[in-house]
């Protein structure tokens, strides 16, 4: 009795798991991705061939220009090594401009762009769940490293020696 339900159990997860159907999300390239910077009014591309990070944010996020603020001072700081885009998932390019203005211009510094995504293909391709969310890329666009919240010290670190190749101290 005990071996038929078991094979039962199995059988109904099998059948569970190929018969729902889910709406894939089709790749993109990410080269083709068009982002309003919102620093200096330009459309610009996500240009890959170095460690880039992405900073998903939205103006009612409370948590976000501070996360802004570590990548850019305390993981990049001055460094030409990583590329760093903190995008807007805003619907409208308004609040995102407002934020910009209220929470962030003079504040992060040495940030040179606040990125809006005007197709708004960014979301779904990295399954924002919650914000704010970090991602770090390869020099191919990999996904090498996700976080969401905010970054403590551990983060913060982690991410340094991921772009810089240091060795963790024992």
């Amino acid at each position: 009795m005990i071996a038929g339900r078991k094979i039962f159990i199995t059988f109904t997860l099998f059948l569970n798991f190929s018969c729902t159907t889910t709406s894939e999300v089709k790749p993109v390239d990410l080269k083709q991705v068009k982002l309003k910077n919102l620093i200096n009014n330009k459309t610009e591309t996500l240009r890959l061939g170095r460690y880039t990070i992405l900073e998903f944010w939205a103006s009612w996020c409370e948590g976000c220009s501070e996360v802004m603020d570590a990548v850019q001072n305390k993981v990049i700081r001055k460094s030409r090594k990583v590329r760093f885009y903190p995008i807007s998932i805003d619907e409208e390019v308004e609040p995102a401009v407002e934020y910009y203005n209220e929470k962030v211009k003079g504040k992060v510094k040495r940030l040179k762009g606040l990125y809006w995504d005007l197709d708004a293909v960014m979301p779904s391709q990295f399954e924002l769940e919650a914000l704010p969310k970090t991602i770090l890329l390869d020099r191919k666009g990999r996904v090498k490293w996700e976080h969401v919240g905010g970054l403590k010290p551990k983060d913060i670190k982690k991410l340094r020696r991921m772009i810089f190749r240091r060795k963790a101290k024992k």
